[in-house]
């Protein structure tokens, strides 16, 4: 039994939303995925499939079926599920089985008096019910109990322990078994929950049922004593075993063996395969959990009234909520398509975010696949129109571009490695860095270091903590500085922290060390905090001048700015100071140096003005010895050159110097 229509007209997000299942030119259906975003009506849909599903099987099977408690529904009516902009809805499901149609009306309206006029008569179970209530449910089905051992039907929701607010909780605790409970009652559940415990004891019994062949041993010198002319027993695999086999090795990828280890009584059931092994098949990882169960609940239900030794033959409808729900890409690319190709003429009715599924199931099943945008219905032909799949190829070419960016990085610094063969390289953050440092190396007359700065970029300019780590990753991978000796600076305004697994392979943190050796001639170290700041964070390199330094003015009125010179709400302390910064938020109460940006500088108390100086312009000043910034103390930056100097002593480059505290 095939579904052949859907038609929702009001219900939810859903204002009007017409599907004609397709089927292929074999006749054999074909998938139907539901796709868009969070809220779109995708579980709505499915909804009422499951739930003209279950009313099929109530009519035939009365109330003795094991989907809801007697009398219940499956989906609750609520009016609250009417669309907003409208006063009544109204949803067709139709199936086919063997020419004979199904069908199942269900409408509700807020107005049932005036909107009865716009439903055909033979639509509503009861009129004068309808005009009461505004409630009506219709079931026209031709099946009987027989028909349902020519189909399976299988509803998979998204979680077994998630119930969405239209389920009826009064029929929850009816979702955890199998067992019929009544002569009448139908043998299976459509909706499938706690799947490993519902195949399990069945798989178990199918693995213990081997069958043997007799094979007659040659009395043959070749053959060890104790065999020849012996008959013995070789355990064979049946059609069954072979047929689970395939499915196993459909999800992993390489060939499965059948179980080497059963036990009925512990109920262990073990797999092998050339890669890997589980002891039991409840040790698989959840994204092969959930592809195997489902698969084998779908032969398990045909395996009730058929030999399901052919999955081709298996026919009915299976609904999954999710479909790519845990899985990895390689399984949602790759082993659930092939998976549902094993059941040519079972119909799927799916949702999905997944981008690598769709992908997949479109190379396997070509233009056999319908692809609907919700809430309309939309049939997508085109996958780049598909959001989740925009958003998957953005975010794979930025890593791409990431992954280049650090491969060119590496390339370059390489480069000018070899170029400076027997130096000393200190690697800084940022371009600032360099010009203070190379002004201190001046201003303190120093001359036992003989060292050259140089910032950490990438090819195209950018710098930072990051491209800084990178580049010592790097570095510690590649296992060749030339020549050289080198050194990473960073400064101790870092979000996280920045950590190496060091030389002897233990991971530390560069904050929380003088310096640490990352490999032969590499060290990273942070830099040490200056001797007037009691803070430990949010130390930058311009925090080795004094505040008053720090806050010097240009002739044009700019200067840089500490975080905490602002309130929360932005206003500068200082009632006689009128500045004002917007972005105090993410700053505030830290001595982090305001950054000035395209959109972010500190104006006046109306927004006006910019009076914020950037730190490449603060640092030029000091090096180009600008009125007003031409007589700065550099004395705490001896704090970093003797952190190098401790390093040139462990290699042999200056003598050891005991460090000051």
């Amino acid at each position: 039994m095939y579904f052949n229509r859907i038609e929702i007209k009001n219900y939810g997000c859903i204002k009007n939303f017409e599907y004609q299942f397709r089927f292929d030119s074999n006749g054999n259906p074909i998938p139907c995925v539901l796709i868009g975003e969070n809220g779109k009506g995708k579980t709505l849909v499915l909804a009422n499939l499951v739930d003209s599903l279950v009313e099929f099987k109530r009519s035939v099977y009365g109330e003795h079926i094991q989907e809801t408690n007697e009398h219940k529904y499956f989906k609750i009516g609520s009016q609250n599920y009417i669309n907003s902009n409208a006063t009544f809805s109204r949803v067709v499901v139709e199936m086919d089985f063997k020419g004979q149609k199904n069908r199942l009306i269900d409408i509700m309206s807020k107005n049932p008096k005036q909107n009865i006029s716009l439903f055909q008569s033979n639509e509503i179970k009861n009129a004068e019910k309808f005009k009461i209530d505004g409630f009506s449910k219709k079931v026209e089905c031709a099946l009987k109990k027989n028909d349902f051992a020519e189909f399976v039907s299988l509803y998979f929701p998204v979680d077994r322990y998630y119930y969405p607010m239209w389920f009826n909780k009064g029929n929850q605790n009816l979702y955890h078994t199998d067992e019929i409970t009544d002569i009448n009652s139908s043998e299976s559940n459509i909706v499938k929950s706690n799947l490993l415990k519902e195949i399990k004891e069945w798989l178990t019994e199918i693995f213990l049922d081997k069958t043997v062949q007799q094979l007659q041993i040659n009395n043959d010198e070749s053959v060890p004593e104790i065999l020849r002319g012996k008959t013995v027993l070789i355990p064979q695999e049946n059609a069954m075993q072979r047929v689970i086999s395939r499915i196993f090795s459909v999800v992993k990828g390489v060939p499965v063996n059948s179980p080497t280890g059963i036990s009925r009584k512990s109920k262990m059931l073990s797999f092998s395969s050339s890669v890997s092994s589980c002891n039991d098949i409840s040790q698989l990882s959840d994204g092969e959990m959930n592809l195997v169960c489902m698969a084998l609940s779908i032969v398990k239900e045909w395996d009730i009234h058929h030999n399901a030794e052919n999955l081709s033959e298996i026919t009915g409808t299976v609904i999954i909520d999710e479909v790519d729900a845990g899985l990895h890409i390689d399984f949602a690319y790759r082993a659930l398509p092939q998976l549902m190709k094993l059941f040519p003429k079972v119909q799927f009715i799916l949702t999905s975010h997944s981008p690598f599924f769709l992908s997949g199931l479109v190379k396997e099943y070509g233009e056999n696949v319908d692809i609907l945008m919700m809430p309309d219905g939309l049939r997508i032909t085109d996958l780049s129109a598909f959001g989740e799949m925009k958003k998957a190829q953005d975010l794979f070419v930025e890593s791409v571009e990431e992954l280049r960016q650090k491969q060119e990085t590496l390339v370059k610094e390489l480069a000018d490695l070899k170029a400076k063969s027997g130096k000393v390289l200190i690697y800084t953050e940022g371009e600032t860095d360099v010009i203070l440092l190379e002004k201190a190396i001046s201003k303190l007359d120093i001359t036992d270091l003989g060292v050259e700065f140089i910032t950490a970029s990438t090819k195209d300019g950018k710098h930072s903590d990051s491209v800084l780590k990178t580049l010592l990753e790097n570095l510690q991978s590649n296992g060749d500085v030339q020549d050289n000796i080198v050194i990473g600076m960073f400064d101790r305004d870092a979000k996280d922290p920045i950590k190496f697994k060091c030389e002897d392979g233990v991971d530390r943190v560069v904050n929380n060390e003088t310096f640490v050796k990352l490999g032969s001639k590499l060290y990273a170290f942070a830099i040490p905090v200056p001797h007037n700041r009691p803070e430990v964070n949010q130390i930058s390199i311009e925090h080795y001048f004094t505040d008053n330094e720090i806050k010097t003015l240009t002739d044009s009125g700019q200067r840089l700015f500490m975080a905490n010179e602002f309130y929360k709400s932005g206003n500068h302390v200082d009632p006689e100071q009128h500045y004002n910064y917007r972005f105090i938020s993410k700053l505030y109460g830290t001595i982090k140096i305001i950054e000035h940006q395209t959109n972010d500088y500190v104006t006046d108390l109306e927004g006006n003005g910019d009076y914020s100086l950037s730190k490449s312009r603060f640092a030029n000043n000091v090096k180009d010895d600008v009125k007003g910034f031409d007589n700065f103390d550099f004395s705490e930056f001896n704090k970093i050159f003797d952190i190098v100097r401790s390093v040139l002593s462990g290699e042999g480059v200056l003598p050891c110097k005991k460090q000051e505290s």
